[in-house]
């Protein structure tokens, strides 16, 4: 049986699927298969019904207090999720036929326009540490590369080691600090923010 090689498929889908049949079609698959950890996983766009599971990671106490907001309910956090929706950027990443992960990406304007940002970066607590967040995040880097990013930037809180330390085995080097650029409500002190940055070669 033949599947088929699909990374730019309707509705934004982008899949891990291999194609097994001619020497040309093998060449692809072992080239795939180097690329990716997991045959069973696959970037594409948010949708709307993605609402529950990604308020569900959103809001895990693991991962809640590492993003933009505070934790809410879910009829507050629905308008976010709908203008995460209406950029058009943000990408889903599901595992095992799962939403595991999720990010953003922001492209800058006019001479900046090789720069993009990356936010709104989270997976399931319950994935970490069996490769789906690098995966998620090779796989983005990848796409960036291809549609023409030099340089890649992200903001990670000074507490956040965790993260600290997955980024820089990305690559990533940290570039500056923002003194006292986040607040939870519930802390009375302020956290450093840390620009980190990656040149695509």
């Amino acid at each position: 049986m033949e599947r088929r090689l699909d990374w730019r498929g309707r509705n934004g889908v982008h899949r891990a699927d291999h194609a097994c049949a001619g020497d040309a079609r093998k060449r692809r698959y072992l080239r795939c298969c180097k690329r990716h950890r997991h045959a069973d996983t696959m970037r594409r766009l948010a949708r709307p019904t993605d609402l529950d599971p990604v308020f569900a990671i959103y809001s895990h106490p693991q991962v809640v207090p590492y993003l933009t907001y505070d934790p809410m309910e879910r009829s507050a956090f629905a308008p976010i999720f709908d203008e995460l929706l209406r950029s058009g950027s943000f990408w889903i990443w599901e595992h095992e036929g799962a939403l595991a992960g999720f990010y953003k990406t922001t492209r800058y304007p006019g001479r900046v326009h090789h720069v993009a940002q990356l936010g709104t970066l989270a997976v399931d607590p319950r994935l970490h540490g069996q490769g789906v967040g690098r995966a998620m995040l090779n796989d983005a880097l990848r796409q960036l590369r291809a549609d023409g990013v030099k340089r890649v930037e992200l903001y990670a809180e000074a507490d956040n080691s965790q993260a600290l330390a997955f980024y820089h085995r990305l690559g990533f080097a940290h570039e500056g600090t923002l003194k006292a650029f986040y607040k939870r409500s519930h802390e009375a002190h302020y956290v450093d923010e840390h620009v980190l940055g990656l040149l695509l070669e």
